[in-house]
């Protein structure tokens, strides 16, 4: 995104690495949520992890509960470094409204409810 600070969208003022810094954030909440947890899951049933989590009283609820978790987490660390480079390094990307942050809040939920499963 740094190397599109020089470029315009056109009739516009704001850079094109403002704007294309959302679409790269939602991206990497989706891609994240999808292929890491299905990657783990397939790694760990291979090495016996999940074999052994069965062998518990509503381990594989816990389980997948704390996979769950940890996923969320390590994007959500990931996804804050990558927000708060691109404001320092990007002009006119800015999050200085209530409102603002509020629609990050509910699109990084949203995300997350649509990439990462349910715990049923």
């Amino acid at each position: 995104m740094i190397f599109l600070r020089g470029d315009h969208v056109p009739g516009t003022t704001f850079s094109l690495g403002s704007n294309s810094l959302p679409s790269f954030l939602g991206a990497s909440i989706g891609v994240t949520g999808m292929l890491t947890l299905s990657t783990k899951l397939a790694e760990e049933r291979m090495d016996g992890t999940l074999l052994r989590a069965k062998a518990v009283p509503h381990g594989m609820t816990g389980y997948l509960i704390g996979k769950i978790i940890t996923v969320a987490g390590a994007n959500l660390l990931g996804f804050a470094v990558t927000l708060a480079l691109g404001m320092v390094l990007l002009p006119g990307l800015s999050l200085n409204t209530v409102s603002a942050w509020v629609t990050v809040l509910w699109v990084i939920v949203l995300g997350y409810v649509a990439s990462l499963p349910s715990a049923r």
